[in-house]
């Protein structure tokens, strides 16, 4: 999924992240391409390397129409997949990929689905990284140095989560038939707000009930409110587009790990509704908190960790 929101830097010392301890089972250089995304190197059935985005907020790894191999995939014989975006969902059949190679890791026999082409010019990604292919691992990402870095869940990296923020995360079905995604707490202003943890997003999400939850709070950017064309352009998967509210809003933290004042986006985004939580105060923790800082996705054990301070990459 993906939007384009406005995001916060910060450049602070950074915290070493390498110490004796597991070592990974891969290491995969990773790039911050169409505005922001975590971009890495896939390669499908030996062809490739195509550019697939790492999302948490996917519970399927996909292909994109615009892939030039994407005519070879053969209709597969299960059922159809339903895909959610931001903005919409869609319900597409279900095809053979084949076989995906990511750093030497493989996926093999994959079947999931294509997503139609976006109708704008320009460099596009290939594809989508998703949970299927990250929770068979420890999944630590290393800012300063631009590496996803995979262990072992048996042997994961305890001397550099020693140094971390921990929380907890928790795997939810949402009761919807969609497969697991991963929620953490936001701690906004002093209010606490249940956010899905979604890399495939540019930007934080709070939906209205979340909003009313930090009035008092709250500030609003100035001229924000004047008209839907001041607000931040939203796009799905699907490339739909449409604008919504921004604030900001803060302190802001997660575990120990704090920001100051953020930018989030206010709008009842399609997953919320297909997620059923639309009523609840919720929120879409996106790419801007965590870029800049080094993370670790413990899927095994349903925690999650984060350097207390920003860093700035070495590469």
């Amino acid at each position: 999924m993906r939007w384009i929101i406005v995001f916060a830097a910060f450049f602070m010392a950074a915290l070493p992240v390498r110490a004796m301890g597991a070592e990974p089972v891969a290491s995969i250089p990773y790039r911050l391409d169409f505005n922001g995304w975590y971009t890495v190197d896939v390669e499908i059935n030996g062809s490739g390397p195509y550019k697939f985005i790492v999302d948490t907020g996917a519970t399927l790894t996909a292909v994109f129409e615009s892939i030039p191999i994407s005519q070879d995939f053969a209709p597969a014989n299960q059922p159809d997949r339903r895909v959610l975006g931001i903005i919409g969902a869609q319900t597409l059949p279900s095809v053979t990929i084949g076989d995906l190679k990511i750093a030497g890791l493989e996926m093999n026999d994959h079947v999931s689905v294509v997503i139609p082409d976006w109708d704008t010019p320009g460099d596009k990604p290939h594809g989508i990284l998703g949970l299927d292919f990250l929770t068979r691992y420890t999944v630590l990402f290393d800012a300063e140095r631009m590496l996803i870095e995979l262990y072992s869940p048996d042997n994961p990296p305890t001397d550099i989560m020693a140094e971390m923020s921990r929380t907890r995360m928790r795997h939810n079905t949402f009761n919807r038939g969609y497969g697991g995604l991963y929620t953490i707490t936001l701690n906004i202003a002093g209010r606490r707000i249940h956010s899905i943890v979604d890399l495939g997003a540019d930007g934080t999400i709070l939906n209205y009930r979340a909003m009313r939850r930090l009035l008092g709070g709250v500030y609003i950017a100035p001229g924000r409110l004047t008209g839907t064309s001041t607000g931040s352009k939203l796009r799905d998967v699907f490339g739909d587009e449409t604008r919504a509210l921004s604030i900001l809003a803060g302190p802001t933290k997660i575990g120990n790990a704090r920001w100051g004042r953020m930018t989030f986006i206010v709008f009842n985004a399609g997953i919320f509704k297909e997620l059923g939580v639309t009523k609840l105060g919720y929120g879409l923790l996106g790419a801007d908190l965590l870029r800049d800082r080094n993370f670790i996705f413990d899927f095994a054990n349903e925690r999650f960790y984060i350097t207390h301070k920003a860093v700035i990459p070495s590469v």
